[in-house]
């Protein structure tokens, strides 16, 4: 990690952090902000560069490995922002998710995508449902975030969510040479936790 990246981790450490549920609504908008001008500048610099900061990022909740990513901060920031908009059920948070949803920044689709698998205002039945609706389980870019909602939600879905969920897996096991293997491994781990659930 490049000494201004420690810097900044620092400060947020100690100096932004322990105020977060006071000053959430702002530091969300801080981070989207840097999140969204560093997607318009690397989109200037051409398509693959785009892609980029969200492949560096490998799940929206950093191991040590990812730490040290490129936006990895401006990641943590509005993601820690909106677990305590979330927490204490803020408007802000809903109208932030629908926001980043609707977005073209992959990173804040990613966010958006997170913030829905740990709402506490929507049923297993909602979350199922939107993700569905927005086709994002078969977007390469997505899908690992997607996968996590729908393993984190599919043990206390009912019947008729994991029915609308298996239904939308089968009609997209033939999108591409690897789908079918994706498909196969996604309905192999939520066979595993309804059993566990069971």
């Amino acid at each position: 990690m490049r000494d201004s990246d420690v810097t900044l981790r620092d400060a947020w450490q100690i100096a932004f952090r322990p105020f977060i549920g006071e000053y959430a609504s702002r530091l969300i908008d801080i981070a989207e902000r840097h999140i969204r001008r560093a997607d318009l500048q690397l989109t200037l610099a051409g398509e693959s560069d785009r892609q980029r900061p969200s492949t560096w990022r490998t799940w929206i909740v950093a191991d040590d490995r990812d730490l040290s990513s490129p936006l990895g901060l401006l990641v943590d920031m509005a993601r820690e922002s909106l677990e305590s908009l979330l927490e204490t059920a803020s408007l802000n948070a809903d109208a932030r998710l629908r926001a980043w949803a609707a977005s073209d920044v992959t990173l804040l689709r990613r966010l958006a995508v997170y913030g829905w698998t740990i709402r506490s205002d929507k049923t297993a039945e909602e979350k199922i449902t939107w993700l569905i609706s927005t086709g994002w389980l078969h977007n390469y870019e997505l899908r690992g975030e997607a996968t996590r909602l729908i393993l984190a939600t599919c043990g206390t879905a009912d019947e008729d969510a994991i029915a609308a969920l298996v239904e939308d897996i089968r009609q997209h096991w033939n999108d591409d040479q690897y789908a079918p293997h994706r498909a196969y491994e996604l309905l192999m781990s939520l066979e595993k936790v309804l059993k566990d659930e069971a």
